[in-house]
């Protein structure tokens, strides 16, 4: 995996906040029933920041523990304390040596997937898949993952918006406009992916998609929809398992 890169401590201040909106929370929990009727499960949440959204797993399901894993060492600090969940500050790229042994029933990925960026397209979707395929291996034999994204389909071309506004992100010649027109991840950037591109993805890395479903839709300005080619934009969510053989 190549090294991804890190947000700078003003970036991350953005995402001490839960992105988990009423209703995907319900259906999240109502999910979770049904895998795990007696709500005994282990799960890693990667990117899990703040531990909001961790603690309310914890919260909901009392028989449920948990490993939280982020790289932001402010992030990691806000973090409320739990017999149930063991907090890791480090970076996705290390997770085989991480955890050599462990098995979790399910891995949480939230918003987080477009942030594993380097510095050229090539390399950041192959951090995109090499997390996939070093995943199978964190997986129990009951065990699923979780996707919750933001899909940026195409107004023609499916995969354009995602790609211009990785290229624009990524630069930081550029980072002051694109700071100005609301990119928190100027300099840094950012790669978000069509719902069809995931799909690609995910079917090229060995699961398949068991549940999903939409959420909150994007709305922007003409001028932006044009000049970034966007067609709908908007959160989602994906339930997959790994498959065997």
């Amino acid at each position: 995996m190549e090294t991804i890169k890190k947000l700078d401590d003003r970036q991350v201040l953005n995402f001490d906040t839960d992105y988990i909106q009423d209703n995907d929370w319900d259906r999240l929990c109502e999910y979770l029933l049904i895998l795990f009727p007696e709500g005994d499960f282990s799960f890693l949440d990667i990117g899990g920041g703040n531990g909001v959204f961790c603690d309310k797993v914890l919260n909901a399901f009392p028989q449920s523990t948990a490993v939280l894993l982020d790289n932001s060492e402010y992030l990691i600090s806000l973090n409320k304390q739990s017999e149930r969940k063991r907090i890791i500050c480090d970076s996705v790229e290390n997770i085989d040596i991480l955890f050599p042994e462990e098995k979790f029933d399910v891995v949480f990925l939230n918003l987080v997937l477009h942030h594993f960026v380097s510095n050229s397209y090539k390399a950041t979707y192959k951090n995109v898949t090499n997390t996939f395929f070093q995943l199978k291996s964190l997986l129990s034999p009951r065990g699923y993952v979780y996707v919750f994204e933001d899909f940026y389909n195409g107004a023609i071309f499916n995969g354009l918006p995602g790609y211009l506004i990785y290229t624009l992100t990524l630069s930081k010649i550029f980072a002051r406009l694109t700071r100005k027109l609301g990119a928190n991840t100027a300099g840094t950037g950012v790669c978000f992916r069509s719902r069809k591109q995931w799909g690609k993805i995910i079917n090229k890395c060995g699961y398949k998609i068991i549940h999903e479903g939409e959420s909150h839709l994007f709305t922007f300005p003409l001028w932006k929809k044009i000049l970034l080619h966007m067609g709908k934009v908007n959160m989602g969510y994906l339930w997959l398992k790994k498959i065997e053989g």
